[in-house]
């Protein structure tokens, strides 16, 4: 810890030196973002996902989140509406600022999923409705490399990376989609 403690400071008097909604901001991200990975880390797959989306409801009086008809689509990653709402883009920065920096503090604890899923949450919460979007893509090895990121009224707002163009998107999420584990059945 003592070989961290001055990062962490330098982190902290950066946060300090925010105005206060972003500090409150940045707090509730990382409480969120937190709890989020271990419910990620600890529950099946049905159970959090369960959560996730049960918490991250649409908006009273919102447009449908899922514009296709099929049974399996997942209201957290098929054609979401994708829209700011009520929200100030101003807001949006901020919400995005919170999770980005809670994030870039603990990188190999935080992946793009659920940092997405967390700025998700909090827009949703304050009237929003942006679109997760998951991707894959092989890298140059041939490995499959997956990846996560938020948009709102087409443009991304949270995990944009060089090589977004690359990633083929995922259009459906099973809903019965189990984890990891495989049985006979499968």
């Amino acid at each position: 810890m003592k070989r961290h403690a001055p990062a962490l400071a330098r982190r902290l008097g950066r946060l300090v030196q925010q105005p206060l909604r972003r500090q409150r901001l940045a707090v509730e991200a990382a409480v969120v973002l937190a709890t989020l990975k271990a419910a990620m880390t600890t529950l099946p797959y049905a159970r959090w996902h369960h959560l996730v989306t049960a918490a991250s409801s649409r908006p009273k009086g919102a447009d449908p989140v899922v514009e296709t008809s099929s049974e399996h689509a997942d209201p957290l990653v098929a054609r979401s509406a994708g829209h700011a709402g009520p929200l100030a883009s101003a807001e949006i920065e901020d919400v995005v600022w919170a999770v980005d920096r809670v994030g870039r503090s603990l990188p190999r604890v935080f992946t793009c999923l659920p940092l997405a899923l967390t700025a998700r949450f909090m827009l949703r919460r304050r009237g929003a409705d942006p679109a997760l979007r998951i991707g894959v893509m092989r890298d140059p090895g041939g490995a499959l490399t997956a990846h996560a990121w938020l948009e709102i009224d087409g443009k991304v707002i949270l995990g944009a990376v060089p090589e977004l163009g690359r990633f083929r998107r995922l259009e459906h999420w099973p809903r019965g989609a189990r984890s990891a584990r495989r049985t006979d059945r499968d």
